[in-house]
């Protein structure tokens, strides 16, 4: 995974919360709970006998509206469907005790990248740095002209304070940035990247499934809440229930 600074942003899958624990003595035991669970995990239900209407819908401490999906892995088409994840996991069938397959189609993953301004412009015969000091506009109107060079036709950009916890030489623990946005179906940026008025550009090759991981905090498998669900027009997997 490249290097970039912290991203604290939230989307609309969230990981249920968890504490870490001093280590105990491990005694295995019969967990008959743990047992019905996986058996009752094996057992499919067909498509047709889930009623899609009628998702597991229940109401987290918030009071939101969610369906609890149990996620197991993850994956990315990146050429095919760039800007488009799906993670596969369990969730509980409508009416039932059981657990059957699902699939949820994460969409419109977008390429996310942040440029480091730099103190002071590069003039544009030498490369040497002037005395002419560089705002957050100057960096926006260079990317400008480098995402029409890299027929990036849009883009949304804004201010933002990021922390930085690698080692990459003349790069602040703690600095201000110019967050870009712009949809994953554009190319991807090189990874040197830089400009008269930025140093550097992190995420670049940043994909779409390490984006979603990264900013979910999405360590291994784990509950999730899926908020505003909905079914897809046409099945993409051969899950018994997909979302999206």
């Amino acid at each position: 995974m490249g290097e970039f600074p912290i991203d604290e942003d939230s989307m609309d899958v969230t990981a249920a919360e968890g504490s870490a624990k001093k280590p105990v003595e491990v005694k295995v035991e019969q967990d008959d709970e743990l047992q019905d669970w996986m058996s009752e995990s094996q057992v499919e239900i067909s498509p047709e006998a889930v009623n899609i209407d009628s998702l597991p819908i229940v109401q987290n401490q918030k009071g939101e509206n969610v369906v609890e999906f149990y996620w197991l892995d993850a994956y990315e088409d990146y050429f095919k469907k760039p800007g488009v994840v799906h993670l596969f996991g369990k969730v509980k069938a409508p009416g039932t005790s059981l657990y059957v397959s699902c699939c949820v189609i994460v969409q419109n993953v977008p390429r996310h990248i942040f440029l480091l301004p730099r103190p002071l412009h590069l003039d544009k015969k030498t490369n040497l740095p002037t005395e002419q000091p560089v705002t957050l506009k100057d960096v926006y109107e260079e990317f400008s002209a480098v995402a029409q060079k890299h027929r990036i036709e849009e883009f949304k950009a804004k201010p933002c304070m990021k922390k930085y916890a690698f080692d990459k030489p003349n790069v602040p623990h703690e600095a201000e940035y110019l967050e870009v946005l712009y949809p994953a179906h554009f190319p991807e940026l090189p990874g040197d990247l830089s400009g008269k008025t930025f140093t550097c550009a992190f995420g670049t090759k940043t994909s779409s499934l390490e984006s979603v991981l990264i900013n979910q905090r999405l360590m291994g498998p784990s509950w999730l809440e899926l908020r505003n669900p909905s079914t897809p027009r046409a099945p993409t997997s051969w899950c018994t229930v997909e979302v999206q």
